[in-house]
């Protein structure tokens, strides 16, 4: 029901939900595969948070890669600690995380860029 509301925070906190309930929130994969496209980037983060723990971290990673590179100063924060919750992404997003560090957007996704590489090495 949260999902489908007009009210872009009740379905962020519908699409948290599901981060919550992991593999256990698989019926509302269809209603998070449709947030992917939301106009709010929050909404989109959460929601491939969400389908990665539902096991569809292809998905998860891809859109988490397109917020860290193309986000607002908080979507980019959101999607790298969204991708924290998948090791396997971390490889695939090297160049980007190493882009956002060396084109310094700001401050704080430099510095986060920053220590994300420091834990992959």
């Amino acid at each position: 029901e949260a999902m489908r509301s007009e009210d872009p925070l009740r379905r962020y906190w519908g699409a948290f939900g599901c981060v919550v309930l992991g593999e256990d929130s698989v019926p509302a994969k269809g209603e998070m595969t449709g947030l992917l496209k939301d106009e709010n980037k929050m909404v989109r983060v959460t929601a491939a948070v969400a389908l990665g723990k539902m096991g569809e971290q292809d998905a998860a990673i891809a859109l988490l890669q397109k917020e860290i590179m193309q986000g607002t100063e908080y979507e980019v924060l959101a999607a790298v600690h969204g991708l924290e919750q998948f090791p396997d992404g971390w490889e695939e997003v090297k160049g980007r995380l190493e882009e956002l560090k060396k084109a310094g957007r700001n401050n704080d996704t430099a510095r986060v860029a920053t220590f994300m590489l420091s834990k992959m090495n």
